[in-house]
């Protein structure tokens, strides 16, 4: 996937692998989530609170 790729098209290619997506983008994804019900998932965190390391580490 492009890092370029729109919000649209980087859930559409996650749910075409069968994979969800992480995301700070939480405005935009939940109204993706809303237009496409049918995705493997949407992880949403505030940017504000965790980094993308933390929160990795954090999962292990």
């Amino acid at each position: 996937m492009p890092l370029a790729a729109s919000d649209e098209a980087q859930l559409l290619g996650a749910t075409a692998q069968g994979r969800c997506i992480f995301t700070f983008n939480i405005r935009d994804f939940i109204a993706l989530a809303q237009r496409y019900l049918q995705h493997a998932g949407i992880v949403l965190a505030a940017q504000s609170s965790w980094t993308l390391s933390k929160w990795i580490s954090s999962c292990f």
